[in-house]
């Protein structure tokens, strides 16, 4: 196994000889990654949007950590994901619906929990603590 600085480090490297895509005024941004396999070497890409990332620009990375990591003739398994957490936090204040492809199993966040995400505590949340607190 790579530890996730030099893995980080290789794809830093390498964002830096050629930046990710632009999509019309969206770029792709790589937030981190890291190995979470070792058979065959599976790496994951926290990104913005995954479908920001071309085939084309999957591929220049995978040649730069092969050639950087020493992994000629092994198989690479990259898995890119977006920020979906966020997406639902978005939709939940704006009240809109969604989008089906971050659903899975994930709540938007509402009343007090809401509260809790901007800042703006619950007066009723406050008066269960009890005196001194």
């Amino acid at each position: 196994r790579v530890s996730t600085a030099i893995i980080n480090e290789v794809v830093n490297e390498a964002t830096m000889w050629m930046a990710p895509p632009t999509v019309g005024s969206r770029s792709g941004r790589i937030y981190y990654s890291m190995q979470i396999g070792a058979s065959p070497p599976t790496i994951v890409f926290f990104v913005n949007d995954p479908a920001l990332f071309t085939d084309t620009y999957q591929r220049y990375l995978e040649r730069k950590i092969r050639d950087a990591l020493d992994l000629e003739g092994t198989p690479i398994k990259m898995i890119w994901r977006g920020k979906a957490l966020r997406d639902v936090g978005r939709a939940a204040r704006k009240g809109d619906s969604v989008p089906s492809n971050i659903r899975g199993g994930i709540q938007p966040a509402t009343g007090s929990m809401m509260g809790l995400m901007t800042g703006k505590g619950d007066k009723s949340e406050k008066k269960s603590r009890g005196k001194g607190f």
